[in-house]
């Protein structure tokens, strides 16, 4: 073969070996030719995931999928502790709300997350005796007391529970420990002194409002328990001012009549709703209570000679669940007893109002 030109074929393709093939193929098809097949190399290497053929930059391919797989696991972890955390906080804004049968969905979530957190389980107990299941929400807190024993929380819930099945005794017991826990909280004041009031002991249940009063001199709600505490003690113009310092004066004598008709003094019940409903025409308690004095003076005028009330005239603490008749009503700002984190429980004697006359 004649060497000045030669041409080697190999799998179909021609490689020129002499210069007369190169004058036939110019340099640019040559180096387009070998252009395409660098490119076919990187495309092939890149689908493949390597950077192939720089080292450099297969390094930090490397390095950025180790990054992105640990940052993967850190928002993983990051997102199920915002899981957990989550269902507790709209639970309780939902039991603030009272919307107490869909909290207890949220705290169930909340509970298969962590079963080891008192404060899941306090919730609970609040939510069930909320709902009327006093038993159901005893165990409750003692979970939450058998997680972490100094949950103060917890011990406050179960004094106002045992305080609502009449369980006096143990409800200061409970409300004691809660308060030798935390010794800084108006509010587990407040509800010992309401349990022991409820019980009676009036000289005790006023200690406890004025301590609860010294802790927060503007919670309204002991203050609003200490005026009926003095009010059930006689002391009406006490009572009377006190009132008349958080709320209007034709609230004030709704609450005076509340207190004169759980005395049994039933006149100067009547002469307080009837001057609240002077005041304040639209006053709905006042209206209701005269109503309700109204209905137990007619129904002891209809008793037989052996026939004999249920309960004393205003008392409306361990009403059987038969009795249907309506309570009267106190108007306050809150309920007369709290629990912690500021939840409202349902408790009878519940409202409160006030007059800038004296106490009749």
């Amino acid at each position: 073969m004649n060497a000045e030109y030669s041409i080697h074929r190999y799998d179909g393709i021609l490689f020129e070996g002499s210069s007369s093939l190169k004058r036939r193929y110019p340099g640019s098809v040559r180096r387009m030719f070998l252009l395409n097949i660098l490119a076919f190399l990187y495309l092939i290497s890149v689908c493949n995931g390597c950077s192939f053929p720089f080292k450099s930059q297969r390094d930090d391919q490397q390095k950025y999928s180790a990054k992105t797989l640990s940052e993967k696991q850190e928002q993983h972890a990051w997102d199920n502790k915002n899981v957990r955390r989550d269902y507790l906080v709209l639970a309780k804004d939902l039991v603030s709300k009272g919307f107490y049968e869909v909290a207890l969905v949220q705290l169930e979530c909340a509970a298969k997350e962590n079963p080891r957190q008192a404060e899941v389980h306090h919730f609970k107990g609040v939510c069930h005796r909320e709902l009327g299941s006093y038993k159901t929400a005893v165990k409750d807190f003692k979970k939450a007391l058998s997680i972490n024993g100094e949950f103060a929380p917890a011990y406050d819930g179960l004094g106002i529970t045992f305080d609502l099945l009449g369980e006096k005794k143990k409800a200061c017991e409970n409300f004691l420990f809660a308060i030798k826990l935390n010794p800084a909280r108006a509010d587990f004041y407040n509800n010992v002194g309401y349990s022991q009031m409820g019980a009676g002991n009036l000289k005790d249940a006023e200690q406890y409002f004025e301590k609860s009063i010294i802790l927060d001199p503007d919670f309204r709600l002991a203050n609003n328990n200490l005026a009926i505490c003095y009010g059930l003690q006689g002391r009406d113009n006490e009572a009377f001012s006190l009132f008349l310092r958080y709320m209007s004066a034709s609230q004030a004598w709704n609450n005076m009549g509340y207190i004169f008709q759980r005395k049994g003094e039933k006149k100067k019940a009547i002469t307080a709703f009837k001057r609240a409903t002077e005041l304040d025409p639209k006053l709905k308690a006042a209206k209701k209570n005269q109503t309700v004095i109204k209905d137990e003076a007619d129904t002891t005028k209809n008793l037989g000679p052996k026939e004999e009330r249920l309960f004393p005239p205003g008392v409306n603490e361990g009403v059987k669940k038969e009795d249907t008749r309506p309570g009267l009503e106190v108007i306050q700002f809150e309920p007369l007893m709290k629990d912690s984190k500021g939840i409202r429980t349902m408790h009878q004697d519940r409202n409160s109002s006030s007059s800038h006359d004296k106490v009749p």
